[in-house]
This record gives structure tokens, sequence and C-alpha cells, in this order.
């Protein structure tokens, strides 16, 4: 008798729901930096309300809302933090002026963020 043994990863695979939960998570933290960044270019400071996120043409809040994801804004001048959070998510970018100072999205690989408007 021969036995097969097989090495399995033990971490539990993320289910594809929480995948495009990850997803649209970073899709989200991208379009609202990416909103953010043609706001701060025309005024010199940062958004600090997602409705003045949206009229200065940010397409985020579709996909926050489908995935049941909260998204939290500070902004003070030229600085600020964004958080958007859900179910097994927990993203944080935050610029001080146009440099990154901080990008954590877990366990998983950061999104490429968006260089113009």
């Amino acid at each position: 008798m021969i036995a097969f043994v097989v090495a399995r990863n033990m971490e539990p695979a993320r289910s594809a729901e929480q995948l495009g939960r990850e997803r649209a998570a970073d899709a989200v933290l991208v379009e609202v930096d990416r909103t953010q960044q043609c706001y701060y270019r025309g005024r010199e400071r940062y958004a600090a309300t997602i409705p003045s996120l949206q009229f200065a043409r940010g397409r985020f809040m579709r996909t926050a809302l489908e995935h049941d994801l909260d998204i939290d804004l500070l902004a003070a001048g030229g600085r600020y933090v964004q958080r958007v959070t859900g179910e097994g998510i927990d993203a944080t970018l935050e610029r001080s002026g146009t440099e990154v100072v901080r990008l954590d999205v877990g366990d998983r690989d950061p999104p490429e963020l968006a260089t113009g408007c």
C-alpha cells in the first residue's frame, strides 16, 4: 500500500465574498485618495467631508454602499487620513502634502495609488 501525504496551507481560504469586499475597499481607498489629490491641487488643502469629495467628482460611494463599507475622513489643511472599514476590512491611508505617510491594508498587498486627477 502506498500512502500519499498532501501538505496544505492551514490558513483558511478567503471566501469570494471577502475577496470582493477587499477589492472594493481598495477601489474606494484609491478613488478617495485620487479625489483628495485633485481637491488639494485646486485648493491647497484636503476636503474634510465626504460630501465635499462627492461634489469634487469623487466616484466611490456606490462601491462603498454595495459592499457595506464605511469611510471615515479626517482632514486638516495639508494633511488627511481616510479609513475604510467593513466586515473583515480595515484599511488606512494618510497623506501629508502629497507624500503618503501611511498605507495599511492589513495582511494583504496594498493597492497601487493613482498618480493624477
